[in-house]
């Protein structure tokens, strides 16, 4: 605390420029600050520091300019291989179609077969049914016969 303390006795002892509101406008007053500081420093000390902050400042760009460039090649980088993912996945997802496709046209085909063979099983069950009912038909009395035809023809009204 006490270096705080003799910071700030010593800010306050510096003599100087003391600007005194409403005693005078405040660019006359910056105007003239900045011509006291200009007539103390010399050409050789503002050319000294315009090259130091030329070469201080090209620096600067040239670390920017090589930033920059990294960058731009990192992120051409990051977009060829997310291209690549990207076909990758394209064309792993072409091919689960065409399996799929051809997946799903074969359960098609079998399930045709299965009930195409499902009728002709039928179709053949029934001609055997109505072959055994003949048979059973032709077997009974006449007189049985009627009552079976007056039976059937009652079903059909």
């Amino acid at each position: 605390m006490q270096k705080w303390r003799d910071a700030l006795h010593q800010a306050a002892s510096v003599c100087g420029w003391h600007f005194i509101p409403g005693s005078e406008y405040e660019y006359k007053f910056i105007g003239e600050i900045v011509e006291d500081v200009l007539e103390k420093i010399t050409h050789e000390e503002i050319d000294e520091f315009r090259k130091v902050s030329n070469d201080f400042l090209e620096e600067i760009f040239d670390d920017l300019e090589e930033d920059c460039d990294d960058l731009e090649d990192g992120a051409k980088e990051i977009f060829d291989d997310l291209k690549e993912g990207v076909k990758e996945i394209f064309d792993d997802l072409e091919e689960g179609c065409d399996d799929l496709e051809e997946g799903a046209k074969e359960i098609f085909d079998n399930l045709k077969e299965g009930v195409k063979e499902i009728f002709d099983d039928l179709e053949e069950g029934c001609d055997d049914l109505e072959d055994g009912a003949k048979e059973i038909f032709d077997d009974l009395e006449e007189g049985v016969k009627g009552i079976f035809l007056n039976i059937a023809g009652f079903f059909d009204s």
